[in-house]
């Protein structure tokens, strides 16, 4: 089964299917900005966000992870898993630039697995190979709580459902 997004006006199919509450987070090994491989085992206090994304090279996506730094800082109890396709030394820029403390990045450069398992690759047009939006919340056991695929690559998640679920 295929998902699809919008980009610009025109819609572009998305590999695999992407998960709903109630089922568990497919298992991934992504990288870390230090190189190192992680998998979803390697976090496991509590709730967990996860902000999956095109690229930290526009300003949406920028945007986004300044508003889940923010959540971070207030509910210090959840890790918020950020994960696009962009190399880890792009993602460790941005963290140094932009003072991002309380968020990990991972990268799927290494493989489309994470994309395909979690219906977030983007399968086709000019953004072929990156993940789209979207945004999935964790229990402690690794369920999804919530889970939303961005319909359009432009706009940013519904960030007060998610509040709503993160039960502050």
């Amino acid at each position: 089964m295929s998902n699809s997004v919008f980009f610009k006006d025109k819609e572009f199919k998305l590999s695999g299917k992407f998960p709903h509450p109630g089922k568990e987070i497919n298992a991934f090994n992504l990288i870390d900005t230090d190189l190192s491989v992680k998998s979803i085992e390697d976090f496991p206090q509590g709730k967990k966000i996860i902000y999956i994304f095109p690229s930290i090279d526009t300003p949406v996506c920028a945007t986004s992870i300044k508003k889940l730094d923010t959540i971070a800082s207030v509910q210090k109890e959840i890790a918020i898993l950020c994960i696009s396709a962009d190399l880890p030394f792009a993602q460790a820029r941005f963290i140094k630039e932009e003072k991002i403390s309380k968020l990990k990045f991972l990268s799927s450069y290494q493989s489309s697995k994470f994309g395909i398992d979690n219906g977030v690759l983007i399968s086709e047009g000019p953004l072929k190979g990156l993940l789209t939006r979207s945004i999935i919340l964790l229990d402690s056991e690794n369920n999804i709580l919530h889970s939303q695929l961005v319909t359009d690559i432009t706009e940013e998640p519904d960030y007060d459902s998610l509040i709503d679920k993160l039960e502050f």
